[in-house]
């Protein structure tokens, strides 16, 4: 499965692929040696490392609360 946090059609991919689920281990993250005071790479890194484990886990919480 190709899944890009970052990207809300692969997170809905992702949740239509999944029939339940148990447990969501949800390691997505990048690390570069960016400059940070510039804002395209701060963005980048919240991106993927904040807001995208964020989508991912709002997407996948209905199954997760249903498995209990």
């Amino acid at each position: 499965m190709i899944l890009d946090v970052t990207n809300p059609d692969h997170v809905r991919a992702a949740v239509q692929q999944v029939d339940e689920l148990d447990v969501l281990i949800n390691n997505a993250g990048i690390f570069r040696y960016d400059d940070l005071s510039d804002r395209a790479a701060l963005d980048k890194h919240l991106a993927v490392n904040i807001f995208g484990s964020y989508a991912l886990t709002q997407a996948f919480l209905p199954m997760l609360i249903r498995s209990q």
